[in-house]
């Protein structure tokens, strides 16, 4: 059986469950985004480049080296939101009483069901400036607590909205996503 809470596609049957990430359209314009703008600095940085010769000062060199590293971050920032971890980003093996939890390609955790203590949910925010009115998002992160205290960060749950304005109900959205995902991780541990 598979239902979907907000960008995510939860996976189950009587021997595990799995939770699954779906890019939104805000995931395509934020890769867009940043192709764009990193498009826009390596043109730059190439003709600062290749204005470049041997009479030329070590500033403008420096220069131009900077602005084409700053276009090579934004671009792979913009290919890695797309090739990030989508599928079995959590699974829960019944049979095998564990939580998997994949936070890169290569790297994943294993949790025991008996030494989870519990999920919790953080809101967080981010701002930024406008001449108008201050615009942001709203994301969340699901937190793993352990019966020995420690804490991990399973997901971060973004809105599909792009941006919003402080008065909207945004955050309803956000809180509702989590509460869902953690009642199904609940229900599975």
């Amino acid at each position: 059986m598979s239902r979907e809470i907000g960008n995510f596609l939860v996976k189950e049957d009587e021997d595990e469950f799995s939770l699954h990430y779906l890019l939104s359209r805000g995931d395509w314009i934020s890769f867009l985004m940043s192709f764009l703008m990193a498009f826009f600095f390596l043109i730059i940085a190439s003709s600062l480049l290749y204005t470049v010769d041997q009479k030329s000062d070590f500033k403008e060199l420096i220069g131009g080296v900077v602005v084409f590293a700053l276009g090579v971050f934004l671009l792979f920032e913009g290919v890695f939101k797309i090739i990030r971890v989508k599928k079995n980003i959590i699974r829960i093996i019944k049979k095998e009483n564990q939580l998997i939890h994949r936070n890169g390609f290569f790297t994943t955790k294993k949790y025991e069901l008996s030494d989870i203590e519990r999920f919790n949910f953080l809101e967080k925010e981010k701002w930024t400036l406008s001449t108008i009115k201050p615009i942001g998002r709203v994301y969340g992160i699901i937190r793993l607590e352990l019966k020995n205290k420690k804490t991990s960060n399973l997901l971060t749950i973004h809105t599909k909205k792009i941006l919003w304005e402080k008065d909207s109900l945004i955050k309803i959205e956000v809180g509702s996503i989590a509460e869902n995902i953690i009642k199904e991780l609940n229900r599975n541990k």
